[in-house]
């Protein structure tokens, strides 16, 4: 019993530990605080018409009016009963307050891998804060990318279960690779989870050549066949989730256009793919030059934001004349659109994977030296578009995903791996005069010469970019000194002025810029000093393991946290009733809006950025939206028409609010809001004027009959034709929904139709008509769970004018109900109930085994 308790008494020091830096780090949550997390705000928005009928009703809507005109909520918030295994996530976070769980995730998933690698307990813990504080990681919990940072937690371990299996621990290695795949895929995050298997699928292909080379195909095979079997046991539990995101993904941006035009009407087959169109896909690109943030943290300026706020001290290199600009100037210089922080990984932890390239042995190390070389390369996106171009048309799935930088989030897990296996390494050496064999090259190298040139190679860049900080970098963006014209030209200034003005300023900025380059370049060079000082001491007998374990866990842990806590620290966090004001703060326009007892309607709120806020959803029905998943066709729509009737609008306000016929007027000509129902469009206020919300009388409403049904061949002439009709009175169908529902092309529009019932899945009209009439359905059109009822039998609906959905109605009176009845999601619920069941039967068998073997072994 002794034996036991001091066998796993560093582990649980270490989860100890992992609890302790998480509750320091997070402090301000024990004291009732909250994170303020953009992202989630956002989410509260898109989500609070999901929250509220869940409440009342105890079941999942499966849909949302709440924005965009109406999506699937398979991405924005749905439960899935059959999923048993998400009881456990708050448990792997050890119930810590949330979001700061997280990063105690993040330790104990990589200490979990390390462990799996047969990792002394102490230095993974190491390797686990090495991880865990890496500070990408933590400016996304600050953003509020809860679901990315979760697949984050559980990836390491997952990759530790699958390194089980290929070394031979089958038993072991099914119910760690089973329990993370769950887990992983539970997540819900499925880009990084995609990265992750591309991770995974390098390091199974390692495994195949060590097997084929060492002549032990059979093993491997079976340690193949076992993940398989995890893999597939490890998905069930998430069915409902993959099928139903899966089955959503085809129809949402990450699907195929049914265009063959852009919205200038001009062929767009050069930017198209199966999946996200490439300028879209790759606009945030990670800088070729940028890379070398997983060294020297500001090495590209840190976050978007001025450097009056990111970096008061570099303003004393600047003139004063020019101080308050500089002041006024974007910190960040990179390739991105903008930024909240750089990927930094850890000068100690660079210098130490470097070293790792060399002198690990481990069956791994080439798999994560090629798919770090590779993600990285992948990171680059438009600036190295021929592996991009190849990667997006060839690769399966890889398409689907924008943010190409979000792959670096495997360097970010393979290079503190390899740095600590080098470190693991080192206690297998007698001296540091030992030689090592490079086979690359044939040469021997004794690990002294080793361990001089890599800390010469990293910590001699970190010096030279301080003495000489042109020579490898660059103080200003692309194109940046034009663009600052062109914005002072285009706010009002004339450009004889501005002009000689910036020319003359821009290399003040460039001077602040490298001020702090320069800063943390030196800083970086202090870390490997430090590092490799501790290193050298140990193999000249200076000092000991332990020594030398906790010197380079707290050296490492205070380079990481002193970066991590200039995107995260105490000033991130607010008091939950300003927290609740930042999520939806009700405005005099919302009130006013709120008080209409119309039944249904939508808000165009250009208060804010309307298609990058989700706050409006949580009082109203929004045109717009914040999502990365939206339907295709209604991003289409928002290309080609509503985004063009928002700026006529603009163009043409200031001449028509104050007269009721010019406003009128104006209102009709909007003729794609109208017909999403666009009843109120919130206007900006400013200088002491709060917004305010124009009644527009001139909106289709909820239903209506239209006089002609005119057919198209294509959806290219769909969304064309749309200029061109009225909506009110005509409907555009393609062709081929001629056979679903065939339909005449001019109607009486007589009679009557109206909402009486609304649910976000379950729309009820009441229709009166002396004659057969096909009505015009202000609600999106999604072929995969709406079905339509008239008088309580199914009836067939069809797309109408790109997005709606339209249907023939009979004469007389009648009840016409839609009702979202999604299949996959029930049948996906009823097959992760049976997969939850058979995860728990494999975790308790493959414990019954591993024990059983212990005991015949010992």
């Amino acid at each position: 019993m002794n034996s036991t308790f001091k066998k796993y008494l560093p582990h649980s020091l270490a989860v100890v530990l992992f609890a302790i830096i998480t509750l320091i780090f997070f402090k301000p949550l024990l004291s009732g605080k909250e994170l303020k997390q953009d992202d989630i705000a956002r989410h509260k928005g898109m989500s609070k018409e999901i929250a509220d009928y869940r409440n009342v009703n105890d079941s999942e809507p499966l849909w949302t009016n709440a924005m965009f005109g109406g999506m699937p909520a398979y991405q924005i918030s749905t439960l899935y009963p059959g999923n048993w295994i998400g009881q456990l996530d708050n448990a792997f976070k050890l119930f810590l307050p949330h979001p700061g769980g997280y990063l105690f995730l993040y330790c104990l998933g990589f200490f979990i891998l390390l462990l799996c690698l047969k990792t002394d307990p102490w230095l993974a813990a190491i390797g686990g804060l090495a991880y865990g504080l890496s500070s990408y990681f933590l400016i996304i919990i600050e953003a509020g990318h809860n679901s990315k940072a979760n697949a984050l937690g559980y990836l390491p371990a997952l990759l530790g279960g699958i390194i089980l299996l290929f070394r031979g621990r089958l038993w072991a290695g099914l119910a760690v690779t089973a329990l993370f795949t769950a887990m992983e895929l539970n997540a819900n995050h499925v880009q990084i989870s995609y990265y992750g298997y591309l991770l995974i699928g390098g390091i199974i292909v390692g495994y195949f050549v060590a097997a084929l080379k060492n002549k032990l195909l059979p093993a491997f095979f079976k340690s193949l066949m076992f993940f398989c079997v995890a893999s597939l046991i490890g998905v069930l539990p998430n069915a409902a989730g993959l099928l139903s995101t899966n089955e959503y993904g085809k129809f949402s941006t990450r699907g195929q256009t049914e265009l063959t035009i852009n919205s200038d009407l001009k062929t767009n087959a050069d930017n198209v793919t199966s999946g996200l169109d490439k300028d879209y896909a790759t606009q945030w690109s990670y800088g070729v030059g940028e890379t070398f943030t997983f060294l020297i943290p500001d090495y590209k300026g840190g976050s978007s934001g001025t450097i009056g706020r990111e970096n008061p001290a570099a303003l004393k290199n600047v003139q004063g004349d020019f101080r308050e600009a500089v002041a006024n100037g974007n910190s960040y210089f990179g390739e991105q659109p903008f930024t909240s922080g750089p990927v930094y990984i850890g000068a100690i932890v660079i210098f130490l994977a470097l070293l790792g390239a060399f002198i690990v042995k481990n069956t791994i190390k080439w798999p994560l030296l090629i798919v770090t070389i590779l993600s990285i390369a992948l990171s680059w996106g438009n600036n190295f578009m021929a592996l991009t171009d190849f990667f997006m048309h060839y690769v399966p799935g890889y398409n689907k995903f924008r943010a190409v930088s979000m792959i670096l989030v495997i360097p970010e897990l393979t290079i503190p791996l390899l740095a600590i296996l080098a470190v693991n390494e080192f206690f297998k050496f007698g001296s540091w005069n030992e030689k090592v064999k490079l086979r690359l090259i044939g040469r021997e190298i004794t690990l002294k010469n080793l361990v001089l040139g890599s800390a010469a190679a990293v910590g001699g860049f970190c010096l030279i970019c301080y003495l000489v900080p042109g020579l490898f970098n660059t103080f200003h963006a692309t194109n940046e000194e034009e663009e600052m014209i062109s914005q002072a030209i285009r706010a009002g200034n004339p450009e004889n002025q501005v002009r000689p003005y910036i020319v003359e300023m821009m290399p003040q900025l460039e001077a602040a810029r490298k001020a702090i380059f320069k800063s943390d370049a030196i800083r970086s060079f202090i870390f490997i000093f430090l590092g490799f000082g501790v290193v050298y001491l140990y193999f000249t007998n200076k000092i000991k393991r332990e020594i030398l374990l906790a010197s380079l866990g707290i050296f490492t842990m205070i380079d990481l946290w002193t970066v991590d806590t200039r995107y995260l620290n105490d000033k991130s966090f607010v008091t939950k009733e300003q927290n609740q004001s930042f999520i939806a703060e009700k405005t005099t326009a919302d009130e006013e809006i709120l008080k209409d007892p119309t039944l249904d309607f939508r808000v165009l709120n250009l208060n804010v950025s309307t298609f990058m806020d989700a706050t409006t959803s949580y009082y109203h029905k929004s045109i717009g939206g914040y999502h990365g998943a939206k339907l295709k066709k209604y991003a289409e729509l928002i290309d080609f028409h509503i985004s063009r009737e928002i700026n006529y609008f603009y163009k043409n306000a200031n001449g028509a609010l104050g007269n009721d016929s010019l406003r009128e007027a104006l209102l009709s000509k909007l003729n794609v809001l109208n017909m999403l129902n666009t009843r109120y469009i919130i206007l900006p206020g400013g200088e002491g004027r709060e917004a305010l919300a124009l009644k527009n009388e001139t909106a289709n409403s909820n239903a209506w009959f239209v006089q002609n049904v005119k057919t198209v061949v294509n959806a290219d002439s769909e969304i064309v034709n749309l200029y061109k009709i009225n909506t009110k009175t005509v409907a555009l169908v393609q062709q081929k929904f001629k056979e679903t529902m065939p339909f005449k092309s001019d109607y009486a529009k007589e009679g009557t139709i109206k909402l009486t019932r609304y649910q976000p899945n379950n729309l009820v009209y009441e229709s009166n008509s002396p004659k057969e009439q096909f009505a015009v359905f202000s609600e999106i059109y999604y072929p995969k769970g709406w079905n339509a009822y008239i008088d309580g039998k199914v009836s067939p609906h069809v797309a109408v004018n790109y997005v709606l959905r339209g249907m023939e109605i009979p004469a007389g009176k009648h009840k016409i109900e839609f009702k979202f009845e999604p299949q996959t999601y029930k049948t996906g619920n009823l097959i992760a109930m049976i997969g939850s069941i058979l995860l728990i039967i494999t975790i308790g068998v493959s414990v019954y085994f591993i024990r059983r073997n212990n005991v015949i072994v010992s």
